[in-house]
């Protein structure tokens, strides 16, 4: 995980920012990804949250380039999220997007997704 941030940042390094978003969740709105854009004109990293639960995709301001520019490994941007918490830097967004917590790593979580996103084509009432 470590590696991909880092190849991502090197091949986009004049970005303003970026949205750490792994593949394995693709029940994550536009929305959700619009808000966590959106608060990071403010914050320096901006942490997803569904009913307590850490989500993705994580946000991280161009401050954090060359902390992200050095993972490596399996360990994902953990360390650049727990340093700027430190500086009051980071932003614990709720979002009411279940999709941000959904990954599909197992046949059982695939029918979950499906439930997921089944109950949102219907119309609410």
């Amino acid at each position: 995980m470590g590696d991909s941030i880092a190849a991502g940042i090197n091949a986009t390094v004049d970005a303003p920012g970026w949205l750490i978003l792994p593949g394995d969740l693709p029940l994550v709105t536009p929305h959700s990804l619009r808000c966590v854009a959106q608060a990071l004109a403010t914050y320096t990293v901006v942490v997803p949250h569904w009913q307590q639960h850490r989500g993705h995709p994580v946000g991280f301001s161009a401050a954090c380039r060359d902390a992200l520019m050095q993972l490596s490994g399996e360990m994902g941007a953990a360390s650049v999220v727990r340093h700027y918490r430190t500086s009051n830097e980071v932003l614990d967004l709720a979002l009411h997007d279940r999709g941000i917590i959904t990954d599909i790593d197992t046949v059982a979580d695939l029918a979950g997704a499906e439930s997921l996103l089944a109950s949102r084509s219907r119309p609410s009432r």
